[in-house]
């Protein structure tokens, strides 16, 4: 784990644009493998040089994918606020890891 956390991995994984990196100084690199295959990922680095943060990768994803879906299918049919499915797709996760 320690090691693919490490720079040296980032490097390799990042060289094969396969996932934008954990190291903030790496992502121009991630942009850059990118933009060999003629692919534009620029706007995704300017909101990773944000306050964004990644999706939750957990051992219980697919039940929090279920939960995000159906909280926002309800702002999609217009039948509640992105604040409110925002919400209260955080108390559920939250009350989840506790």
């Amino acid at each position: 784990m320690k090691w693919l956390g490490s720079e040296e991995s980032q490097k390799i994984i990042v060289a094969t644009g396969s996932v934008w990196p954990g190291i903030l100084t790496l992502n121009q690199d991630f942009v850059a493998a990118w933009q060999k295959r003629g692919v534009d990922v620029s706007a995704f680095a300017k909101e990773a040089a944000g306050t964004t943060i990644g999706y939750p990768l957990t051992t219980s994803s697919a039940t929090y994918n279920v939960k995000v879906l159906d909280a926002f299918n309800q702002v999609w049919l217009g039948r509640q606020t992105p604040q409110k499915a925002a919400d209260s797709v955080n108390e559920e996760s939250n009350a989840a890891i506790k």
